[in-house]
This record gives C-alpha cells, sequence and structure tokens, in this order.
C-alpha cells in the first residue's frame, strides 16, 4: 500500500508540472500548484514515515510461544556450558542438603503452601503434586525442583555460608526446570514459565523498576539482538505475562544500603515465581530492615558431611585412587569432627581439593590447621587454589 501511494503522487507531481510549464495562465497555475502542494507534500510525508517504519504484524500467542521457547534454548546452552565447566553434573557433584532455615529470612511455611489465604497464588507446574509442610523439612539438591515447581507463594529464598554451594545448587535446579519443561508437549510447555538465572549486580532499585530491568537484562544477556522483529517488547510481554521465572543470585553483591530496597521492590513487584540467593548475614541485615519476601520459603544449605565429602573425593579420583587419596579419605572417615573433615564441609572446598591435591604427594592431616573458629588449607596451600571450578 504505501508503494502504491508513493506512485500515485508521483503521478501527480509529474501532471502538475507538466500542467505549469505549458500552462499560459501563470497565476492560476500557481494556485493550482499551492492546492495540491497542500495535499502531498504531507501525503508523502505520512508515506515517508509509514515506509520507514516497517509496521510489525502482531504478536500472536504463536509469536510468544516461539520467542520463549527460544529463550529457553539460550538459557539452556548458557547454563549446561557452565555446569559442565564447574563440573556440575560430571563426575557426581558434592552432595548439597537443606533444611528450613530456623534463621529469621522468610515468614512462616504456612504462606509458602498457600494454608489459609483462601486463594492460590500458583498452582503445581504440570505433572507435579501439592507438597506438604514435611516437603518442606530437608532435602538435597534434587528436591528443590519440586519444591520450586510447587510452593502456592511461587518464593523460595536460598541462603548459606560463602562457599556452601548456593550457585552451584540454582545452576542445577535451573537445568531441572528447564528439562521438565522440554519434555512436555508444545501446548502444555507454553503454559510452564522459562527459568532464568541473572545476577542482582547493577540493579538500582530506586532508579529502575524490577520490570524494566529484567527486560533489559534479558534481552542483553541472552543475546537478543535489537534487529529482531518484537524482541525488546516480546520479553516484556513474557515477563508480565508471567511466563519467565526468575533465580536472582547475589543480594549480598549490591551495596549494603541497596539491598533492603531491592528485598521491598522484589516483594512488591515480582508476579512470577522468584528463586532469591544470599549469604546468611546479608539476608538478615536486609530483612530486619525491609521485613521477608513474603509467602517464601526459607531454605539453608548445611555444611557438607564428613560421609559426604569422603564419598565425593574417592568418585572423582582415577580407580583405584593414588595412595595418598586413599590415606585422605581414610584420615576423613575415622575422624569425621577433625581438622581436615571440618575443613573440607564446603562444595567449594572440596572442588578445590580435588582440582589442587596432587596424587603423588603425602598425605599430611598437620596442613589443616585452625583459622579462627574454623580449620582450614594452610596458607600456601590455598594461594595455589584457583576459584571457578567449584561451586560458591
Amino acid at each position: 500500500m504505501v508503494i502504491v501511494g508513493l506512485l500515485i503522487i508521483a503521478v501527480v507531481v509529474f501532471v502538475v508540472l507538466a500542467f505549469v510549464f505549458r500552462s499560459h495562465d501563470r497565476d492560476s497555475a500557481a494556485t493550482l500548484v499551492q492546492g495540491i502542494g497542500a495535499i502531498v507534500v504531507p501525503a508523502a510525508s505520512a508515506a515517508l514515515f509509514l515506509t520507514n517504519r516497517r509496521p510489525r504484524t502482531e504478536l500472536t500467542e504463536p509469536a510468544l510461544r516461539s520467542f520463549a521457547d527460544d529463550l529457553a534454548e539460550r538459557v539452556k546452552a548458557q547454563w549446561s556450558a557452565a555446569a559442565s565447566e564447574r563440573r556440575l553434573i560430571h563426575p557426581s557433584p558434592v552432595p548439597v542438603r537443606w533444611r528450613w532455615s530456623s534463621l529469621p529470612v522468610s515468614g512462616p511455611a504456612a504462606d509458602a503452601l498457600g494454608i489459609g489465604t483462601g486463594s492460590s497464588r500458583f498452582g503445581p507446574l504440570l505433572g507435579l503434586d501439592p507438597i506438604t509442610m514435611a516437603d518442606l523439612e530437608s532435602g538435597g539438591v534434587r528436591d528443590l525442583f519440586r519444591l520450586y515447581g510447587a510452593l502456592d507463594s511461587g518464593r523460595m529464598v536460598i541462603v548459606g555460608a560463602g562457599g556452601a554451594g548456593k550457585s552451584g545448587a540454582v545452576i542445577r535446579l535451573l537445568l531441572d526446570a528447564l528439562a521438565h519443561r522440554e519434555a512436555l508437549e508444545p501446548g502444555a510447555r507454553a503454559r510452564v514459565p522459562v527459568p532464568v538465572l541473572l545476577t542482582l549486580s547493577g540493579w538500582d532499585p530506586l532508579k529502575l523498576r524490577l520490570h524494566d530491568w529484567l527486560a533489559i537484562r534479558l534481552a542483553t544477556d541472552y543475546m537478543f539482538r535489537k534487529s529482531e522483529e518484537h524482541a525488546g517488547g516480546v520479553v516484556s510481554r513474557l515477563i508480565g505475562a508471567g511466563r519467565v521465572a526468575v533465580f536472582l543470585d547475589g543480594l549480598d553483591e549490591i551495596p549494603e544500603a541497596v539491598r533492603p530496597v531491592a528485598l521491598r521492590a522484589l516483594d512488591e513487584q515480582a508476579n512470577f515465581r522468584l528463586v532469591l540467593l544470599s549469604r546468611v548475614g546479608e539476608l538478615l541485615t536486609a530483612v530486619a530492615a525491609a521485613g521477608p519476601l513474603s509467602g517464601s520459603a526459607g531454605l539453608e544449605l548445611l555444611p557438607v558431611s564428613a560421609e559426604d565429602a569422603a564419598e565425593y573425593l574417592t568418585r572423582c579420583q582415577v580407580q583405584p585412587p593414588p595412595d595418598a587419596w586413599r590415606g585422605l579419605v581414610q584420615h576423613i572417615r575415622m575422624n569425621p569432627s577433625g581438622a581436615v573433615a571440618q575443613a573440607l564441609d564446603t562444595p567449594l572446598m572440596l572442588t578445590l581439593m580435588r582440582d589442587t591435591y596432587r596424587a603423588d604427594q603425602r598425605f599430611d592431616p598437620e596442613r589443616f590447621r585452625p583459622t579462627g573458629n574454623r580449620q582450614s588449607l594452610s596458607h600456601s596451600e590455598a594461594g595455589r587454589m584457583q576459584y571457578g571450578h567449584g561451586s560458591t
């Protein structure tokens, strides 16, 4: 239609010019030119505007589904690679366990389950059954998906000390959620949100609302190019419609003064399933100032037991393990409360040990000595360890 309009305008201009050059009545010709110009110029401007605008087709339901599936593929590619690099899948990862936190980081468990609320906020994801109080008491990383997918509040807070395995746990949860969604037939898949994992670093809730910040981050982090039709608008639509579930790491990494504001903004503005990760102390301070994330299930990651540590260190070595490695494992099993077992009670320290302890060196328990009220590796050994291979 735009092209046809431009052709008509061109013909009219040609006829007018021909009339002017052949006319003997210059005044009448000038009047005619002015009259036609008053019509042609605006019409030409409108035509050029429509041409440059490139009108987009409506964001249909199939288009939204296609974008959601595309986003899921990009998220899966990114975090599958991260899980492989961190060795969160093979060899079998460090067993990370959790319990309902006794610390004041969330509200009552009944709120998370929707008991007494009178209405359901988020029904269980397709294929999942509702959960009970008993399900919230304790469990392992593989149990987190069922909680995430069936909590009536749709909100989960995971806390732990540095190196306790928060990032590793949430990556595995993310991949479980993606696998569940991918296994559904297309019609059912469209009703299951795409989980995305972002860090809170860089968000200033005083300047940018949560929805807008998420739209910018998703378009940037998952490479939705500006040239892609609907890219900006569709990400915003997916968020607003609850077709995206958001996993946010690093509340403890934003400025202390901003944490309570961010927590309050999350509570008031998040209309989607939400998983929030933080170190214990930082979250306690933010909750004391702003109140808890309402309806959230507060889960606390536990230290790795001596037996779990010994089993992991056995699995991650060549079989049969070298003598020095067998000596290390045996020492942990025989001294579950000793300095070595306490030094290796987090996924971070276990993976660092896995990557730095040489098979040909002699095992010496004295290398594990107390620092403050905990046991740790000696400074010389810790200095050789490279962060990035393990869980945080």
